[in-house]
């Protein structure tokens, strides 16, 4: 049996983890982080290192914290299909954010390392077979299954975009 996020539908951003099945979830990562990256492309470098009105992030923030939790997720999918309920790492996003300087960043070299990071996940969640999507690890004591850390992976990259989406829509007006 695969089970399916724990989470429901995002109220902010519309993703439903339910309408994802395990052969689908790499594509769908790879469908936004490809969006992200041309939203960046086609965006005034002074739009991309400033956060807009009510976003705590700027979209090169949004950029850099994607790219290091794709490949927190493929660490984490790797680490639970290697060995028996592990505890996985669990992050402090915005000391990540902080520390990661990411409004310093070329937004180009920034974009080509979410892309690779994006492709990573993708290999490492093609390679999961049949059972493998139930194996189970611990994040703070929350039993998380590969199925679900890959959903939640789609969730970031769903959700990120869009703050990159709005971000850059409301530093044009």
């Amino acid at each position: 049996m695969i089970a399916s996020m724990a989470v429901g539908r995002c109220a902010e951003c519309g993703f439903d983890p339910a309408g994802l099945r395990p052969g689908s979830v790499g594509d769908e990562v790879g469908r936004w982080v490809a969006e992200c990256a041309r939203l960046v492309a086609g965006a005034a470098d002074g739009a991309l290192r400033a956060p807009a009105a009510g976003l705590a992030w700027s979209p090169l923030d949004y950029v850099g914290h994607l790219r290091d939790v794709l490949a927190l997720f493929a660490a984490r999918v790797r680490l639970v299909l290697t060995a028996d309920g592990p505890e996985l790492p669990v992050v402090d996003h915005d000391e990540a954010v902080r520390a990661g300087a990411y409004r310093g960043a070329d937004p180009r070299d920034l974009t080509d390392d979410l892309l690779g990071r994006a492709n990573e996940l993708r290999a490492v969640l093609a390679a999961v077979r049949g059972p493998e999507w139930d194996r189970i690890g611990y994040r703070a004591g929350q039993e998380r299954s590969v199925l679900e850390i890959a959903q939640r992976a789609a969730h970031e990259a769903r959700h990120h975009t869009g703050d990159v989406a709005r971000s850059l829509r409301e530093s044009a007006c």
